[in-house]
């Protein structure tokens, strides 16, 4: 089902990016992240945080079942603001089996029953967070590093990897 939206969406969306300052082009649309805290959400009444991105602050707040507006530029110098509203955490176990093999056992004799011997080993955890880009399907409810790289673009494509300057938006609470 294809689903493009509400008409009553459509009057808040032009709203928020107007108290944005967003600017409109043929290549692409953009608003500075300091201008969505200060210029929209403390006229809707909401305050959060604005600082640079910490991985251990977004997991806090995920964990706690509050998003996170995530922005951070490209090698090509353009900007994106993203969100992130969940995260898994995995971990590898590897089970290693040992059996005794015996070699030149007597003829006519019986071989000792010996259990074999299983050795577990466990990697370190690895947390990805998921992401909506807010740019169609493809990219969105994707898995990321939490520390790592986030490429969203043409595969391969590494001037998508949206790695430098990592700004994050967090603890979202009314104003009172």
């Amino acid at each position: 089902m294809n689903n493009p939206g509400s008409t009553a969406a459509a009057p808040l969306i032009a709203n928020v990016g107007k108290l944005a300052h967003m600017s409109y082009g043929i290549s692409g649309s953009g608003a500075e992240a300091i201008s969505l805290k200060d210029s929209v959400f403390n006229i809707y009444g909401i305050y959060c945080d604005f600082d640079d991105y910490v991985s251990g602050t977004l997991l806090t707040s995920l964990s706690s079942g509050m998003p996170v507006i995530l922005c951070a530029e490209s090698s090509t110098g353009g900007g994106h603001m993203f969100i992130s509203d969940k995260y898994k955490r995995t971990r590898t176990v590897t089970a290693n089996y040992y059996n005794w093999i015996y070699f030149s056992w007597p003829p006519n004799t019986p071989m000792p029953a010996i259990p074999e011997y299983v050795e577990y080993t466990y990697s370190s955890y690895f947390d990805m967070i998921g992401m909506n880009w807010g740019c169609g399907d493809e990219f969105n409810n994707n898995w990321y590093s939490i520390t790592g790289d986030w490429i969203a673009g043409p595969a391969g494509n590494e001037s998508y990897n949206w790695n430098i300057n990592r700004m994050m938006m967090y603890g979202f609470s009314p104003i009172y």
